[in-house]
């Protein structure tokens, strides 16, 4: 167990090494994409957020390290960087970083922050039926999808 956990330290070291982005004018627009699903495994109701470049990379998986803040009703994902994962294949694709709540109902006010330091925000409502936009993003680099 003990072993397992170094590993796991390691490779978080080895990610978080490279603390400047690759080449930022790369990454300057993103979608945001919001759903409801069901759990196959344990029948819960969660929430997922994905957060992906709209550009498609050909020679490896990337993904975003994103810094996350929840405070109420107050989500905020601030991009850090975006890196090659320490264990990647040749394969091709969005860089991507995704995250799972249990299922949200109410209004939250969100803020996503670029790699630039560029700020949006919007206000989305969760239901039991659907996810309604109540306020549109404030920055263009972002393109909200609420499924």
């Amino acid at each position: 167990m003990k072993l397992c956990q170094s590993l796991l330290v390691q490779k978080q070291n080895i990610l978080m090494s490279n603390k400047e982005p690759i080449n930022i004018d790369i990454y300057r627009e993103f979608n945001f994409i919001v759903f409801n699903f069901i759990d196959e495994f344990t029948q819960k109701k969660l929430t997922r957020f994905v957060l992906e470049t709209k550009k498609e990379f050909e020679n490896f998986c990337y993904k975003i390290f994103v810094q996350e803040k929840v405070f109420k009703n107050n989500v905020e994902f601030k991009m850090k960087n975006i890196f090659i994962e320490a264990i990647s294949f040749h394969s091709s694709g969005k860089a991507k970083f995704e995250k799972t709540f249990p299922k949200l109902f109410g209004k939250y006010n969100f803020t996503i922050t670029n790699l630039s330091g560029e700020t949006s925000n919007f206000i989305l409502n969760f239901t039991k039926q659907k996810i309604e936009v109540v306020k549109q993003p404030s920055h263009k680099f972002l393109n909200l999808l609420a499924k």
